[in-house]
């Protein structure tokens, strides 16, 4: 790339690479800071290097958004902006590869200040968006669901804060909540590991009693073997 980026989106969509938004690498939050609104791809070949190059632009520049693919439609959701950088948008962007072209859903994420914690994975054609408490299923263009973008599956009813999930073939997994021990100021709580599963949309509990962890902690994919063009991936999950 000619610029590095920080806290942007990149995904891949038949044999391209994809970096959406994000900030130039030498910035800090500030008010000189510049988010970019830039799409850039890169193509791999068989015969020869790619390149990177510019092919089409945000409607709204975002830095730390999440997006997913449904198709050939890369969709944006929620990330902050320069104009108001102390709040989360609450918007949907959708990036079409076929035509380069960028436009804003007419929808609004009922995400709250949690926009640290959302995150998208696609399934299939699907997509679904969780964050500190819901997980909910995004319809996209074709509002499948009586004309509605979105339709909430499951809420978490537990105190404090989920740890953190990962995708392993079918199913999300939630590693517990984080609260505090009141027997020591440094550890954390967390209660168990559950399981979502995105064909019977049930939540499972894999682990039910509590584990006490030294500190906060978050969860990982951790590739074993991957083609990057490869569909299937292998991942497992630590803290």
């Amino acid at each position: 790339m000619e610029e590095a980026r920080k806290h942007h989106c990149m995904v891949v969509v038949r044999q391209s690479v994809y970096v959406l938004g994000g900030y130039r690498e030498n910035d800090s939050w500030n008010s000189s800071m510049e988010i970019l609104r830039s799409v850039i791809m890169y193509t791999f070949s068989s015969s020869e290097d790619g390149n990177w190059e510019e092919c089409g632009s945000l409607c709204r520049p975002v830095a730390k958004a999440t997006a997913a693919i449904s198709k050939t439609n890369i969709f944006i959701f929620s990330g902050i902006s320069l104009e108001d950088p102390d709040n989360v948008c609450d918007i949907i962007q959708c990036f079409d590869t076929t035509t380069n072209e960028c436009t804003v859903l007419d929808c609004v994420l009922p995400i709250g200040q949690s926009f640290n914690w959302l995150h998208a994975y696609g399934y299939g054609d699907d997509i679904y968006l969780t964050n500190a408490r819901k997980i909910w299923r995004f319809y996209g263009e074709s509002r499948e669901k009586d004309g509605m973008y979105l339709e909430e599956l499951h809420t978490f009813e537990r105190e404090g804060t989920l740890a953190g999930f990962v995708s392993r073939a079918q199913s999300l997994y939630f590693l517990g909540t984080m609260v505090g021990d009141s027997d020591c100021d440094n550890s954390v709580l967390t209660k168990g590991i559950a399981e979502f599963d995105l064909c019977t949309k049930e939540v499972a509990t894999l682990v039910g009693k509590a584990l006490f962890l030294p500190s906060a902690c978050k969860c990982h994919n951790l590739v074993i073997s991957k083609n990057v063009m490869d569909n299937h991936r292998q991942s497992t999950f630590l803290w």
